[in-house]
């Protein structure tokens, strides 16, 4: 393991962010040997929502590291709004030998979310089931074809037609 800098640190994680992909792959095959989960978490900490490279770059980290925690913070991420964060984190979930990151009780609590009043509420839970790709959400999805919400009508389109492939 070859001890960097403060400063050499510091700049590859700012380049976790960055646009250009071999940069963040870079940044990621370094750190993945010089930081632990608990720092990791503490940078995808201080990332926007809309960050979604720093998102993906803490899913390779998380997946090379593969500890309780990384795993933790992989689930987390399946449920991101960004569906490339999304599916990288269940990838990486995947890679570490979890197929089904969520057990039937935290299935249920989310698909509880499918009868939330709010449109986006209901999107992005959709899109966080489709993402699981777990068959179990199937049918409180296909519910949702004939909301009121055209939003939600196409976001339930689209996973029924996913997990209607895997079941």
């Amino acid at each position: 393991m070859t001890v960097l800098s403060v400063d050499d640190k510091n700049d590859l994680v700012k380049d976790l962010r960055s646009g250009d992909d071999k940069r963040r792959e870079y940044a990621v095959k370094v750190l993945a040997r010089n930081m632990d989960s608990e720092e990791v978490a503490q940078f995808l900490r201080r990332l926007r929502p809309q960050d979604w490279e720093g998102k993906i770059s803490a899913c390779a980290l998380f997946e090379k590291l593969a500890d309780d925690l990384a795993v933790e913070k992989l689930k987390t991420l399946v449920l991101d709004f960004n569906p490339r964060v999304r599916q990288t984190a269940a990838r990486a979930l995947q890679k570490v030998g979890i197929e089904k990151p969520f057990g039937d009780d935290e299935v249920a609590e989310l698909v509880s979310f499918l009868s939330h009043p709010s449109w986006w509420v209901k999107t992005k839970t959709i899109k966080s089931l489709e993402a699981l790709r777990d068959p179990r959400a199937l049918e409180p999805i296909s519910r949702l074809l004939l909301d009121e919400d055209e939003s939600v009508r196409q976001a339930a389109e689209e996973a029924v037609e996913t997990l209607g492939k895997i079941a």
